[in-house]
């Protein structure tokens, strides 16, 4: 089961059922990544939206920090097994096919050839090249990855494609190595399964020493981290004391705290209004809505929501109605067994939402609508009269607002 919080997702899954899941991910044909989400990535993804997709995209997503268990089991969920990144990429070495083919990327000062020598002796599977690009030489990694050195990259898809692995394991440090696999791992197509590592490549080479396993389990490992390697002390403040206060306040907004939605009534030249199918709920119809990023107006947000939603650009507001119109819990219109509750309240991390809604003119064609089949299914036109027996029983309460103020506005007059 797929697991939402703090805007990303995280899989509950035992280490056999993950490893079943690669196992099968080997063999279906298509290309698939797997993250390993820790307390300093789910950090980094509240600041970096384009690390927060590639988390999102993933078809496999590990909790591999103790504290994020904790804080999931705060919020109610208990996990089934921690899965580290480093225990479970031993765990594939040892429960794939033999003839399985892997390919190293990442490390520095010779980390992954001698990573590969060291695995290839203890569980004698087919390593097939490895590579270490430099440092900032190859990607800009802030925020979108760009590629700033062709020639570089170019040789390192040549190079992966020439010896055509099954296996691509990634080891460029959280954030990057996440990015480039959402964006490049197409680049390589005999890639069946790719794997954000880390740091693991330093323990397959016996560089860094882990922790013991007792340390491990009752979640002390950061502090033995520390002691070795004083220099991360940042990223171990930012995984215990700023993860732990982005905890406390991700609990209490589940409580307290509405998030901003802006909705869109679409209003085409026949004064028909647009409404749009959920994906997963059939004849769930509903105005298309979208939340708003921090620092983003309302204006901007609904704009941007209907073009990433809708596929229209070419909208021009004609009214707004008062902010934050209408506000509602999610349990108050949802059923408490409903998972989609729980995946909206736990990824999203507010009680609810308070909703602004913009009154926007089409004047284009039907065809031009193409709806996010992620989030959607379909589409349809009604007039202002039918609007209540078609939308959602949940919704109408916000539709009768609507109806209100498009008669305010002078856009309908019955």
């Amino acid at each position: 089961m797929r697991i939402y919080c703090f805007n990303i997702a995280v899989d509950n899954v035992s280490q056999d059922e993950a490893l079943k899941l690669v196992q099968k991910f080997l063999n279906d044909g298509k290309q698939h990544y797997i993250v390993t989400p820790n307390p300093e990535m789910v950090v980094l993804a509240s600041k970096d939206l384009t690390f927060r997709d590639a988390l999102l995209r993933a078809n496999l997503a590990l909790v591999d920090g103790f504290g994020l268990i904790l804080a999931l089991r705060l919020a109610g969920y208990r996990l089934k097994e921690r899965v580290t990144g480093s225990d479970f990429l031993n765990l594939i070495f040892a429960g794939v096919p033999k003839d399985t083919s892997f390919f190293f990327l990442g490390g520095e000062n010779g980390v992954a050839k001698e990573a590969a020598k060291n695995v290839h002796a203890k569980y004698g599977i087919n390593i097939v090249g490895t590579n270490e690009p430099p440092k900032g030489g190859v990607y800009s990694m802030k925020g979108e990855i760009f590629i700033i050195n062709h020639p570089l990259h170019d040789r390192l898809i040549k190079h992966i494609n020439k010896v055509k692995p099954d296996f691509l394991v990634v080891a460029l440090g959280h954030g990057q190595q996440e990015k480039w696999l959402a964006k490049f791992l197409s680049y390589c197509p005999s890639v069946k399964v790719g794997i954000g590592v880390g740091g693991a490549l330093d323990y397959l080479a016996n560089r860094v020493v882990r922790a013991p396993w007792w340390m491990r389990r009752i979640g002390l490992e950061w502090s033995w981290r520390f002691v070795y390697t004083p220099s991360r002390w940042r990223r171990i403040f930012t995984a215990t004391i700023v993860f732990l206060i982005k905890t406390v306040g991700w609990l209490l907004s589940m409580k307290f705290k509405y998030r901003p939605l802006t909705v869109g009534c679409i209003i085409n030249k026949k004064g028909e209004i647009l409404l749009v199918e959920r994906a997963g709920v059939p004849n769930h119809w509903q105005f298309p809505q979208g939340g708003r990023e921090p620092d983003e107006t309302p204006s901007n947000a609904v704009l941007r929501e209907m073009a990433e939603e809708l596929n229209l650009t070419n909208l021009t507001i004609i009214g707004q109605s008062k902010p934050d119109v209408y506000k509602y819990r999610w349990q108050k219109i949802w059923s408490k067994n409903d998972s989609d509750t729980a995946k909206r309240k736990l990824y999203h991390g507010y009680a609810g939402q308070s909703v602004t809604v913009f009154y926007l003119k089409f004047d284009g064609k039907n065809d031009t609508v193409k709806v996010d089949q992620h989030e959607l299914v379909d589409f349809r036109w009604v007039t202002p009269n039918k609007l209540l027996d078609f939308i959602h029983p949940v919704r109408r309460s916000l539709a009768k607002i609507i109806i209100k103020d498009l008669r305010r506005l002078g856009l309908i007059t019955n």
